[in-house]
C-alpha cells in the first residue's frame, strides 16, 4: 500500500511512524452527522491549520499534512449570530439576577437598622458577613467552574442565590440576617464565572463590545431592583425587595438548559466529543461552516477522565490537577499581570462598593419613623438615577475597547472616576452628591467592565475562571472596607472621609492598569501556558510547531492504562 493508502486506513507508516501520543491530540471534527459542519466547505479563511503527521525527527518529506484548528478557529469560524443573542440573554439574565442581589444590601441595611433599631456597628457588620461570604466563594467557586465546568457552576450558583435570599428574606432578627447574608454572599461569587462562560464562545474580534454588552444587563439588574423597592418597599417591605430581586434568576434558569458548555473548558477536561458537539451547535445556529480539519487538544491540558472507572476518583484527579495548574498564576511567566491585576480588582470594588453604600445612607439619613424606614418619592428617585450610572457606563467602552484598547481604557476610566471625586473631597457642602456619585459610579462601573473582560483574556483556558475568582476574592475581602468607609465614618465625619478614601484607592487603580505589561485586544484566548514555555507557535507558513505534551501530574488519565 502507498502511504498515502496506509494513513488513510489507519495502517502505521514503518517509514514515517505516527507522532508520539505525548503530542497534540487530534479529535476529528467533520464527521458525518454533525449538524453546523460541511466535509466539502472550503476552510474558514486562515482558520484551518496545517500540522505535521511525520515523526519528532522530522522525516517527513514529501508527506501531506493534515489541516487542523484550535477551538479559537472554531469560536471565529462559527461567527456572531444568533447563537451568541441565546448565550447573552442566558448568561446576562444571571447577570442582571446578580446586580439585583448586590444592589438589595443598599436598601436591606438601612431598613433593618432601622426596624430592629441595631447600631452603626450592627449593620456594618451585616455587610461585612455578605462581603466575607463573597471572599471564601469567590475563591471556591473559581476553584468549581474550572474542575465542574462553566455551566455547572453557573446553574448551582443561580439555584444557591434563590435559596439563601428567599432563607435570609424571613431572618427574625440582624444576627440571623448576619449569618444567611454570609451565604447570600457566597452563593453571589458563583456568578462571577458568567462573563468568562460567554466569551469563549465570542469570536476574538468582538469580545470586547460583546462583553460590554454584558454589563448592560448587569445594569438592568441594579435599576431593575431600584425601581422595584420603590414599587413594593413602602407597602412589602425589605423582604419584599429580596423576593422580587429572584425573577432575573428564575429566568436566567429556564434559559440555561438550552445552551452548551463552553468548549474552551470541555477540551481542557479531556471532553473532546463533546466540544466538538458545542462548536457544531454554534456553528448551526448561525448558519456557519467549521473549519476543515482536525480539532487540536493543546499540550498542557488535563485529559482522560472519562477513562477513570471512577466518577469520584476522577474529581479527586481533576481537582488535584487543578491545584497543580493554579500554582502557575504566581509562575514566573504570570506573576507581573497577576499582582497588577489583582490589585486593580481590590481597587475598583472597593471604590465601587463604598459608591454603592453612600448611595441610600445619603438618602436614607434621619428617615426612620417608629421603626419604619421612610423614603420619599424624591429619595427613591434620587436612588434610581445613581443605580442608572451603570447603564451609562457601558455605553464609552461598548464603542472604544476595541479601538483604543482594554489598558487605556482603564487607565482613563479610572482617572475620571478620581478627578470626579476630588471636588467632593474639597468642598463636601457646596455640591449635591448625587450627580456626583451618578459621574464617578458610572466611570468606575465602566472600568470594571474593561477589568472584567481583560482578565479571563490574559489567563489561559485552565486558569482563566481561576484567576477571576481570585479577583473577586481579593476585592471581596478589601471590600469588607467599604462599609466602614461609607457608613460608619459617613455618620461620623460625613462624605469627605469615604469621598477621600474613594479617590486614594481609585488613583491604586489607575496606577496598576498603568504598570499592566500586556493588552489582550484583538489576541486570541489562550488554551494553555505551561511555566517557561510559550504557547505553541507558527512558522512562516502558517504551519503549527508541534510541541511535546507535558501531561500535569496527578491529573486524570495517568493511572487509566489505556494507549
Amino acid at each position: 500500500m502507498s502511504s498515502d493508502t496506509q494513513r488513510s486506513q489507519g495502517v502505521p507508516n514503518p517509514h514515517h511512524p505516527a507522532p508520539d501520543a505525548g503530542q497534540f491530540d487530534r479529535v476529528p471534527l467533520l464527521e458525518s452527522g454533525i449538524p453546523g459542519s460541511s466535509p466539502s466547505g472550503p476552510p474558514f479563511g486562515d482558520s484551518a491549520r496545517s500540522i505535521d503527521v511525520g515523526g519528532p525527527d522530522g522525516g517527513n518529506e514529501g508527506q501531506p499534512v493534515r489541516e487542523a484548528f484550535t477551538v479559537d478557529d472554531a469560536v471565529n469560524a462559527a461567527g456572531v449570530g444568533w447563537f451568541q443573542v441565546l448565550m447573552l440573554a442566558a448568561v446576562g439574565l444571571a447577570a442582571a439576577g446578580k446586580g439585583a442581589a448586590v444592589s438589595t444590601g443598599a436598601f436591606v441595611f438601612p431598613a433593618v437598622k432601622c426596624e430592629w433599631d441595631l447600631t452603626d456597628q450592627q449593620e456594618t457588620a451585616i455587610a461585612i458577613c455578605n462581603s466575607f461570604g463573597k471572599m471564601v466563594g469567590s475563591f471556591c467557586w473559581g476553584a468549581f467552574a474550572d474542575v465542574a465546568g462553566r455551566k455547572v457552576s453557573l446553574v448551582v450558583a443561580t439555584l444557591g442565590g434563590i435559596l439563601t435570599s428567599t432563607i435570609a428574606a424571613n431572618s427574625p432578627n440582624g444576627e440571623w440576617l448576619a449569618f444567611f447574608y454570609f451565604f447570600v454572599g457566597f452563593v453571589l461569587a458563583g456568578q462571577f464565572s458568567d462573563l468568562t462562560y460567554l466569551l469563549e464562545f465570542v469570536p476574538t474580534a468582538r469580545r470586547g463590545q460583546w462583553g460590554i454588552g454584558f454589563g448592560f444587563f448587569w445594569s438592568l439588574g441594579i435599576m431593575f431592583n431600584a425601581a422595584a423597592a420603590w414599587g413594593i418597599m413602602p407597602t412589602g417591605g425589605w423582604q419584599a425587595v429580596m423576593m422580587f430581586a429572584n425573577i432575573p434568576y428564575v429566568l436566567a434558569l429556564i434559559l440555561l438548559p438550552f445552551v452548551p458548555e463552553s468548549p474552551h473548558y470541555l477540551v481542557a477536561a479531556g471532553y473532546p466529543d463533546r466540544a466538538r458537539r458545542a462548536l457544531a451547535k454554534a456553528a448551526r445556529i448561525n448558519k456557519a461552516q467549521l473549519p476543515n480539519g482536525e480539532l487540536l487538544a493543546v499540550a498542557g491540558m488535563r485529559q482522560g477522565q472519562k477513562r477513570l472507572p471512577s466518577r469520584t476518583k476522577a474529581a479527586i484527579k481533576d481537582i488535584e490537577a487543578f491545584f497543580q495548574e493554579a500554582k502557575r498564576v504566581m509562575g514566573k511567566s504570570m506573576r507581573k499581570v497577576t499582582v497588577l491585576v489583582m490589585v486593580a480588582w481590590i481597587a475598583s470594588h472597593t471604590v465601587y462598593h463604598i459608591i454603592n453604600l453612600l448611595n441610600t445612607e445619603i438618602h436614607a439619613t434621619h428617615r426612620c419613623q417608629d421603626r419604619v424606614l421612610n423614603l420619599s418619592d424624591s429619595a427613591f428617585r434620587d436612588v434610581l438615577i445613581v443605580s442608572s450610572a451603570d447603564t451609562i457606563g457601558n455605553i464609552f467602552p461598548f464603542f472604544v475597547i476595541e479601538w483604543w484598547g482594554r489598558k487605556r481604557s482603564m487607565l482613563a476610566l479610572a482617572s475620571g472616576v478620581m478627578l470626579t471625586l476630588l471636588p467632593q473631597m474639597i468642598v463636601p457642602n457646596g455640591l449635591d452628591p448625587t450627580w456626583t456619585l451618578v459621574v464617578s459610579r458610572s466611570l468606575l462601573h465602566a472600568a470594571n467592565m474593561v477589568l472584567a473582560i481583560y482578565t479571563p483574556e490574559v489567563y489561559p483556558t485552565n486558569l482563566r475562571a481561576f484567576a477571576t475568582g481570585l479577583g473577586h476574592t481579593l476585592s471581596a475581602f478589601a471590600s469588607m472596607l467599604a462599609p466602614f468607609a461609607a457608613q460608619g465614618l459617613y455618620h461620623s465625619f460625613g462624605i469627605r472621609a469615604p469621598a477621600a478614601i474613594a479617590v486614594v484607592v481609585a488613583k491604586i487603580y489607575m496606577y496598576s492598569a498603568w504598570r499592566l505589561p500586556a493588552d489582550t485586544t484583538g489576541k486570541a484566548l489562550k488554551d494553555v501556558v505551561d511555566e517557561g514555555e510559550a504557547p505553541p507557535r507558527t512558522d512562516k507558513r502558517g504551519t503549527l510547531e508541534m510541541q511535546p505534551y507535558s501531561p500535569v501530574k496527578g491529573g486524570p488519565g495517568e493511572e487509566d492504562g489505556d494507549s
